[in-house]
């Protein structure tokens, strides 16, 4: 066998998630759109993690529409921001997060809060971990 064919074989099993003495975890996506997200507690952009763990977010898409907005990933119920940004009209940023943003607590969801009503899109990739 060549030396190629072994790291092709590798390589074909770290996408399929086998783990070697390292990370693995199932990749999870959820797609969200609304006219206003701007109400008590916002509105979640993940499904609760698996029982008594925290929700890792890794990546994030956001996208507004024609009105401008502050918007703000908070974590559900307890008012923790992670982070916030002003969006111009039409705007739109990609966060990939190299130390992730991960719940601070267990059994929860990550929300967006917009400060006004507006076209918004957000996809979110995470993952659940103890």
């Amino acid at each position: 066998m060549a030396i190629g064919d072994g790291l092709i074989g590798l390589l074909i099993a770290i996408r399929n998630g086998t783990k070697f003495d390292g990370p693995s975890w199932t990749v999870l996506r959820k797609y969200t759109t609304s006219a206003d997200m701007s109400g008590a507690g916002g509105t979640a952009i993940t499904v609760a993690p698996t029982l008594d763990e925290k929700l890792v977010l890794d990546d994030l898409i956001v996208s507004v529409g024609p009105t401008p907005m502050e918007v703000s990933l908070t974590e559900q119920d307890t008012g923790t921001v992670f982070c916030s940004s002003f969006f111009p009209v039409n705007g739109t940023i990609q966060l990939t997060l190299i130390d992730h943003f991960k719940t601070n607590t267990a059994n929860k969801k990550f929300h967006i809060l917009t400060s006004a009503a507006g076209q918004i899109r957000v996809t979110a990739h995470y993952h659940s971990e103890a």
